[in-house]
């Protein structure tokens, strides 16, 4: 079964997408804890954002199917994205100092300063 969307529909998805993932960067900012290390996290959202954005420019050059499938891959990011941040978030409530065994793993997932112990 496929289902049959539009442009609009199309965009009207990016752009609730992206205002979202949006969103949750201006409040990750706001809470160090939740993920300390903000430019891992940053380096990780934007290649999301960047696939909903080119999704809604193929939908402005009438390229449906190819903006369908960027669409579609950018879901399988955000996926992989949630997931990811639910193993660093389980793995830091039962065993915080599990990350820091290694220096640079430490540095990434950690907002302290490894120089002040």
């Amino acid at each position: 079964m496929t289902i049959d969307l539009s442009g609009k529909d199309i965009i009207l998805i990016d752009v609730t997408i992206l205002s979202g993932l949006l969103i949750l960067l201006t409040i990750s900012s706001f809470s160090p804890a939740e993920f300390p290390n903000r430019s891992i996290f940053i380096s990780i959202t934007v290649p999301i954002v960047a696939v909903f954005a080119f999704s809604a420019i193929e939908v402005l050059e009438n390229k449906i199917e190819r903006a369908m499938k960027l669409s579609k891959g950018g879901f399988a990011m955000i996926m992989g994205f949630m997931m990811f941040l639910a193993v660093v978030n389980i793995i830091n409530v039962i065993a915080p100092d599990f990350w820091h065994k290694t220096p640079v793993v430490g540095k990434i997932v950690s907002n302290r300063n490894n120089n002040q112990g």
